[in-house]
């Protein structure tokens, strides 16, 4: 096995071992491979019902309605599809102009989430790694935004721009807790495949949302406490705390302070975090499909 196998194989476990660390954000623990799934969307075949983009695109936001915004759903695959055959950038990744700005999620599915009559609900530990707690809070997703930072003209193409995914959650347990959890990072062209874009996410943290009680977020939210967990079994804990042990060691991951910041933050780091990929099936003005490593089909339309 070469390093990339035996690196994969301990990210793998490591994050596997970690409580919800298949988790919502699967882009981020998973190293890139060398698979093209996404990119047979790419057909030449046309249909006969949709003869533009415009009439694609209004198609595959009926599809997702219908759906209530899972990708999962056959008539989205189908949609995206028929969409692909209308993309209007060649080289996706190459198109840098494009990709800058903000964009808010239509259509996605992520690994630990369920989606009901009032959206995608899953738990606070599934955010971000069972790192802050309490993990078990069910919370229910109100938006997800993806912000790209700017690219300077005729820059290398290993030039990195900044990416940040922004979720913004409010607790189902009655309390009304509001927060925001934030995955932050670097994106850039893979020089060898035009369709691709490579992501590296190295930072994370959580914070009350605009307009939360910052005393009772203080009393809600905190570290998580392997030593301490009194709902768990020696051997989960034992599991939990050798995964850190092993996040530490390759990715050189920092967790958050024992105690809150001035605005009831939180944060992590990974020096050393693994990169992944998104492949760009469509790309205009207005919206942007995409296909993580992990199969994740994600849509996002720009603010």
């Amino acid at each position: 096995m070469g390093a990339t196998g035996s690196l994969h194989v301990v990210v793998t476990t490591a994050l596997l071992l970690l409580p919800g660390g298949d988790g919502f954000f699967s882009v981020v623990p998973r190293c890139a491979t060398s698979s093209r799934a996404g990119v047979a969307l790419y057909s030449s075949a046309t249909s006969d019902d949709v003869r533009s983009a415009e009439a694609a695109k209004s198609n595959l936001r009926s599809a997702l309605a219908e759906s209530g915004g899972s990708t999962l759903a056959e008539g989205v695959g189908a949609a995206v599809e028929v969409l692909a055959n209308f993309n209007p950038t060649s080289s996706p990744a190459k198109a840098w102009p494009l990709h800058s700005g903000e964009w808010a999620s239509v259509g996605e599915d992520f690994k630990g989430t369920t989606r009901t009559k009032d959206g995608v609900e899953c738990t606070l530990g599934r955010l971000v790694f069972n790192i802050f707690e309490p993990v078990n809070l069910p919370v229910l997703i109100v938006a997800i935004k993806n912000t790209i930072g700017d690219r300077p003209e005729n820059a290398d193409p290993a030039y990195e721009s900044n990416y940040v995914i922004s979720t913004r959650w409010v607790a189902r347990d009655g309390s009304g807790l509001r927060g925001r959890v934030e995955i932050s990072g670097t994106c850039w062209e893979d020089p060898s495949m035009p369709e691709r874009v490579l992501v590296r996410f190295t930072k994370g943290s959580i914070e009350p949302d605009e307009g939360q009680d910052l005393d009772a977020w203080r009393k809600v939210i905190g570290v998580r406490d392997v030593e301490g967990t009194k709902d768990k079994g020696p051997l989960s804990t034992l599991k939990e705390k050798a995964a850190r042990l092993m996040l530490k060691v390759v990715f050189g991951f920092q967790g958050p302070a024992d105690g809150l910041g001035p605005r009831g933050e939180l944060s992590y780091e990974m020096k050393r975090s693994p990169k992944g990929y998104l492949d760009i099936i469509y790309l205009d003005e207005e919206m942007r499909v995409t296909r993580g490593q992990q199969g994740a089909l994600v849509v996002v339309d720009r603010v």
